[in-house]
C-alpha cells in the first residue's frame, strides 16, 4: 500500500469490488477532501501507484460504524489544567491541591495522534494527576493520551527524557508522539500543587490567561546603603514562584510564560547625613542580587518625613522551569527607613504586583 493512502485514508476500509463511492485517476484533491472525511477507520488497498492511482483500485467501503471517530485538527485543544475540579480558570488561590486536573474551558475536546493521525477525543470526565510519587519544590511536565477509553494525563519530572518534541507542529512526549504536552503542573516546599497569587505553579501550553501575581510587605524595616542590590528586607516572603512550559516547538529553552511585572517601594533617609542619598527598587529573575527591571526609578528622599519613592517594571518570556521573582532594593550610602504601607491600608500597599500567562 502507497504512503499516500496510508496517509490520507487513514483507517478507511477500502476495497474495489465493494466500493460505494470511487475516486477517479488522478482526481488527488478531491480523494483528500473525501477522505479527510473519513479518517478513523482502517485502511486497505489494491495495489496502486501513488503518482497514477488506478480507476478501479480504490474504493471506500462506508459501513456502519465505520467513521465513528471524528478527524481533527492538530492544534484543537479545549482544555485546561487546573487546581479546582470543573473550573479552569480558579478565582481563588489554591494552595494545598493533591490533585490536577483537565477541565473543559471553550470546550471538552483535544485532539490526540494515534500513530497515524489526529483523532478528535471528547471527555466525558476530567482526566486527573495526583501529587503522589511527587517532591517538594519540584515541576512536572503533563501528557494527555487516550487509553481506548477515555483521555488521561501522566506526569514526568521536568525534563522528561527524552525531551519535549513536535508532531505536525504539536508539542509531544519525545519518545511517543500519542501524548500530547498539556502544560506543567509544580509543587511547593509542603510537596502540593499550588496555583495562588504567591506561586503560580500550573502552566498550560494552550489556552493560556492572565493570572495575577502579588506580594506586598506591610512592615517597616531599616536599609543601610552599600551599593548592592537585595531581596527587600532580606525577607524571602518578598518573592513570588511561577512555572513555565514549552511554549513553541520542542526546543530545549524555548520561552513559555510571559511575566508583567512592577514594584514599588518607599524610604526616608534616617538621618539627615543621608539626605541626597538615592534608593530604588527593582525585579530581580532568580537572583536576590542581580535586578532585571528593564526600568527603573531613582528617587532622594529628605531627613525626617520626605519619602523617596522607588518604581521598576519588567516585561518578558521565562524559559521552561520553575522561576523566583524577587522584590529588590537598593540604596547609596547611609540608612534609611523603608515601608511596605502608607499611613495604613488599604490607603497605601507597595510591593510586588503584575501578572503571568499561564
Amino acid at each position: 500500500m502507497s504512503s499516500y493512502w496510508q496517509t490520507v485514508l487513514s483507517g478507511c476500509r477500502v476495497g474495489a469490488r465493494k466500493a460505494r463511492a470511487r475516486f477517479v485517476g488522478r482526481a488527488l484533491p478531491a480523494m483528500a477532501a473525501l477522505a479527510a472525511s473519513l479518517s478513523g477507520c482502517v485502511a486497505e488497498s489494491e495495489p496502486a501507484t501513488e503518482e497514477a492511482p488506478a480507476e478501479d483500485s480504490v474504493g471506500l467501503l462506508l459501513g456502519s460504524g465505520c467513521c465513528g471517530v471524528p478527524p481533527a485538527s492538530p492544534s484543537l485543544n479545549g482544555l485546561r489544567l487546573s487546581l479546582t475540579s470543573g473550573l479552569a480558570i480558579p478565582t481563588a488561590d489554591v494552595t494545598s491541591a493533591a490533585t490536577a486536573y483537565l477541565v473543559p474551558y471553550d470546550s471538552n475536546t483535544i485532539a490526540l495522534y494515534d500513530g497515524v493521525a489526529w483523532i478528535s477525543r471528547a471527555m466525558t470526565d476530567e482526566a486527573s494527576v495526583s501529587n503522589l510519587s511527587t517532591s517538594a519544590n519540584k515541576s512536572y511536565d503533563v501528557f494527555a493520551y487516550w487509553d481506548g477509553t477515555k483521555v488521561v494525563l501522566e506526569k514526568h519530572e521536568t525534563p522528561v527524557t527524552p525531551t519535549v518534541a513536535l508532531q505536525d507542529g504539536v508539542p509531544v512526549k519525545g519518545n511517543d508522539p500519542r501524548r500530547r504536552y498539556v502544560g506543567v503542573v509544580a509543587t511547593n516546599a509542603s510537596g502540593y500543587f499550588e496555583d495562588s497569587a504567591k506561586n503560580r505553579l500550573v502552566w498550560n501550553r494552550n489556552n493560556q490567561v492572565r493570572r495575577p501575581i502579588n506580594g506586598v510587605d506591610l512592615s517597616s524595616w531599616g536599609l543601610s546603603g552599600n551599593n548592592a542590590w537585595r531581596e527587600v528586607r532580606n525577607n524571602a516572603a518578598n518573592r513570588v514562584k511561577i512555572a513555565s512550559g514549552v511554549l513553541s516547538g520542542g526546543v530545549s529553552g524555548a520561552s513559555g510564560t510571559y511575566l508583567s511585572a512592577e514594584a514599588v517601594g518607599m524610604c526616608v533617609p534616617a538621618t539627615s547625613g543621608a539626605n541626597g542619598a538615592y534608593f530604588a527598587t527593582g525585579i530581580g529573575i532568580d537572583s536576590t542580587s542581580t535586578n532585571s527591571a528593564q526600568i527603573v526609578e531613582l528617587a532622594a528622599g529628605t531627613y525626617p518625613s520626605t519619602y523617596a519613592h522607588g518604581y521598576a517594571a519588567y516585561h518578558g518570556y521565562l524559559a521552561p522551569g520553575v522561576h523566583t521573582v524577587h522584590w529588590l532594593e537598593i540604596a547609596m550610602p547611609g540608612s534609611f527607613t523603608c515601608i511596605g504601607y502608607a499611613y495604613s491600608p488599604p490607603f497605601g500597599r507597595l510591593g510586588l504586583n503584575g501578572s503571568v500567562l499561564m
